[in-house]
């Protein structure tokens, strides 16, 4: 990009640093959404709680893999 080679507007790192800490803010923002539909369901449904304790136990590569092959294949919103 043009600007990350314009040394007089910021260093070679500002950039990088500012997507990690922009990955960080919305991981911290999808937790918080992920609390609150799992409070909406809980108070909804109390009785069917031990039914959403799902667990990823793949790689987490494998679910971006398939995040990517969903987007791909336009099977949401499309």
């Amino acid at each position: 990009m043009f600007f990350e080679s314009d040394h007089s507007f910021n260093t070679s790192y500002d950039y990088k640093v500012a997507k990690i800490i922009t990955n960080d803010q919305l991981q911290v923002y999808l937790e918080n959404e992920l609390a609150e539909l799992y409070k909406k369901y809980t108070d909804n449904n109390s009785q069917h709680i031990h039914n959403l304790a799902l667990k990823w136990t793949a790689p987490k590569v494998s679910l971006i893999e398939l995040m990517y092959a969903l987007h791909s294949e336009g099977v949401l919103n499309n």
